[in-house]
C-alpha cells in the first residue's frame, strides 16, 4: 500500500462509541506470556485473507485521500483497484455491508460503487495503515 495522506482523514480514529472502540496499541495484541501475537478471532484475518478484499479496501482509502469519489461499475472498479473483476463480484457485498463502499444500485443488472468516506470502519483502517506505516518505516 502506498503511502497517503488526506486533510480529511489526518488524526481521524473512530470516537468510543461507549464500546471502548478506539485507537489501540499494537502492544494490546501481543501475549508476553506466550510471546506470540494473539490473532485468533480477529475478524481483520477474514478482511484481509483474500487479496480481492485487501486491494479493494486499498482502494477505497487511496480514493478517499485523493478525494477521486465516483461510482464505478464492477469492471471500472475491479481495473482501479488491481483486482479482477470477479473478486469485485465476490467481495463487494461484505464491503457495502460493512460501509466499506456505497452502493448507488444502477440501471437494470449494472451496479456502481463508490468508497464511503464516512465510513467509521474505513477511517479505522486509514488510521491503523498509517500507524503500521510508521512502524515499519523506521
Amino acid at each position: 500500500m502506498t503511502e497517503v495522506t488526506s486533510a480529511f482523514y489526518d488524526n481521524v480514529a473512530p470516537a468510543d462509541d461507549g464500546d471502548g472502540f478506539g485507537p489501540v496499541s499494537l502492544a494490546d495484541a501481543y501475549d508476553e506470556v506466550d510471546s506470540e501475537w494473539d490473532h485468533e478471532d480477529i475478524p481483520l484475518r477474514w478482511l484481509f485473507a483474500k487479496d480481492g478484499r485487501g486491494g479493494l479496501v486499498e482502494h477505497a482509502i487511496e480514493a478517499v485521500v485523493r478525494d477521486e469519489l465516483v461510482y464505478l461499475n464492477q469492471s471500472v472498479l475491479g481495473e482501479k483497484a488491481g483486482v479482477s473483476r470477479h473478486s469485485v463480484y465476490r467481495h463487494i457485498d461484505d464491503l457495502v455491508e460493512l460501509g466499506i463502499y456505497t452502493d448507488h444500485g444502477g440501471n437494470g443488472t449494472t451496479r456502481r460503487f463508490k468508497p464511503n468516506k464516512n465510513s467509521q470502519v474505513l477511517r479505522a483502517l486509514y488510521t491503523a495503515n498509517r500507524e503500521v506505516e510508521r512502524y515499519v518505516s523506521e
